[in-house]
Formats: structure tokens, C-alpha cells, sequence
């Protein structure tokens, strides 16, 4: 009879010791699956991300520094250097540049 109880306590012991090694192994499994997942998704917006942006054309954009002459107004300069752009988009950008909180210039001073 104590030969029996021994058994039964062993085949339970295994038992417990099997569940959780299959636990263990489930976990790692759920964790490399969302890992994977995980990486892949990223992966497929990035190269959504990379493709939206190949149509559009690059832009360079280059800065000259000039000194006011009496008479020269934001959009006169707008005019002579950024003819085929929004003015009123180059004025603002002017402005921001040289720390301009209106758009009042006098002659002698230097716009980046």
C-alpha cells in the first residue's frame, strides 16, 4: 500500500513537472511569434512610409544674404528671388529667419 502512495506521488510529481515545461515552452513559443509579428509589421509600414515618399520631388533650398537698399520691400525681394513660389509663404519664411516679428524693413539692414 506505502509502494502504491509512492507511485502516485511520483506519477503527479512528473505530471506537474511535464505541465510545466509544455507552459514554459508555450510562452517562449507566444513570444516569438509576437516578436515576429511585431517585427513585420513595422517592416511593412516602413516600407509603405519609404514608398509614399519616393513620388515626391526633393526640394533643395538655398540661401543667399542681401543688404536693403532704400526703397526694397519684402515682396520685391519675394518677387526677385522666389518669382514662381507663394509670396506670401517665402515672406513668412524670411521673416522667421531673420527674427522679424512684422514685416517692416529698413534700408542698410541684412536678411539672411
Amino acid at each position: 500500500m506505502r509502494q502504491d502512495i509512492r507511485e502516485y506521488e511520483l506519477k503527479i510529481r512528473r505530471n506537474r513537472v511535464r505541465r510545466q515545461r509544455q507552459l514554459r515552452q508555450r510562452a517562449i513559443l507566444f513570444l516569438l511569434a509576437s516578436a515576429m509579428l511585431t517585427g513585420i509589421v513595422i517592416g511593412i509600414f516602413t516600407l509603405k512610409a519609404h514608398a509614399a515618399g519616393a513620388d515626391e520631388p526633393f526640394v533643395y533650398k538655398y540661401y543667399t544674404s542681401i543688404r536693403l537698399n532704400a526703397g526694397d520691400t519684402l515682396e520685391g525681394i519675394a518677387d526677385r528671388y522666389a518669382p514662381d513660389s507663394d509670396h506670401g509663404a517665402y515672406i513668412a519664411e524670411v521673416m522667421r529667419m531673420n527674427h522679424l516679428e512684422e514685416p517692416k524693413i529698413t534700408a542698410g539692414m541684412n536678411l539672411a
